[in-house]
């Protein structure tokens, strides 16, 4: 496999005790391209932790399974402990690894936000593709490790092949960052700080009939209501407005890696051209859920009464 090239200084400990660090969510464990072995013995106790929480909470539920109703069910209280103790838990994970990272990888974008024009030069695309970040590639690992936690709950629990091919595209994605180098500039924010609204979404899921715990919306349903808003926010500024910022740079980094690339990282390119399909594809989605949470926004808030229907 073509890896990026990375060079360390002499002052520093050697590759093999910086990747047996014993924090795996330190970046000194990842300082350079660890080895596939590497990559597992991390993974491993990783994925062992998600599956340990979401049994905890599961067993956690069942004490409190005479509090209400709802609880009394299995079901409910293993479909609770999969969206929070998964999915949400996971979402949260990845977006604050974004955050905490993206001031280091990304200072580019900072300082364009802040109005300096050259901060972004179009000449810069090879840095922003290829270039090894240590935090970046932690981030990218455990998004894929979440990957393959969800894969394994979508066939447990029969979710469908639409969500199958949604946790295939992003460990493709997801398998080019890792081994090839691709777009680690670009991590932060699409593998991390846009988890946000999703984080609330896992959350929101609880309450619906299908994919969540039937009968919750009505149970409690100013939480749901309240939930709704946190997501329609944090959608319509993350997913759009940020979304279009940091996409109008990808998109355009992204061609001119794909038009330029040489010989040594042609390798790349397949990688490239995935996660640019995979970001028009989801760029066109949200533009209708946006126009969706519209429509369940309206339909809300005339439940509620602040609202006229029509």
């Amino acid at each position: 496999m073509c890896k990026p090239t990375i060079t360390t200084k002499t002052s520093e400990a050697p590759p093999a005790l910086k990747h047996s660090s014993s924090s795996l969510m330190s970046t000194e464990a990842f300082e350079t391209q660890p080895t596939f072995s590497e990559m597992l013995r991390h993974a491993g106790p990783i994925l062992f932790f998600l599956f340990a929480v979401e049994y905890a909470l599961r067993g956690g539920f069942i004490q409190f399974k005479d509090r209400h109703p709802l609880l009394e069910i299995d079901y409910n209280r293993e479909m609770l402990a999969r969206h929070i103790g998964t999915d949400a838990l996971c979402c949260w994970t990845v977006a604050y690894l974004g955050f905490t990272s993206f001031m280091e990888v990304c200072p580019g974008f900072v300082h364009r936000m802040r109005g300096q024009k050259g901060a972004l030069p179009k000449a810069g695309f090879e840095s922003r593709m290829f270039t090894f970040r240590p935090a970046a590639f932690r981030l990218c690992l455990f998004f894929a490790i979440y990957q393959i936690k969800n894969m394994y709950d979508t066939f447990l629990w029969n979710d469908g092949w639409l969500f199958v091919g949604h946790h295939a595209m992003c460990l493709f994605v997801a398998y080019g960052a890792i081994f090839h180098g691709v777009a680690h500039t670009y991590a932060p924010f699409f593998f991390g700080i846009s988890e946000v609204s999703t984080m609330v979404l896992c959350l929101l899921a609880n309450f619906d009939d299908d994919h969540g715990v039937p009968g919750l919306a009505e149970a409690f349903p100013n939480v749901k209501v309240g939930l709704g808003a946190v997501f329609a926010v944090c959608f319509i500024g993350l997913r759009g407005f940020a979304w279009a910022f940091m996409g109008y740079y990808f998109v355009t980094d992204s061609l001119n890696a794909i038009n330029n690339t040489d010989s040594t990282r042609d390798v790349a390119r397949p990688y490239i051209k995935a996660q640019l399909a995979s970001f028009i594809g989801l760029s066109c989605l949200q533009i209708l859920w946006l126009r969706e949470i519209g429509k369940v926004g309206m339909v809300e808030f005339e439940k509620m009464g602040l609202i006229g229907g029509q």
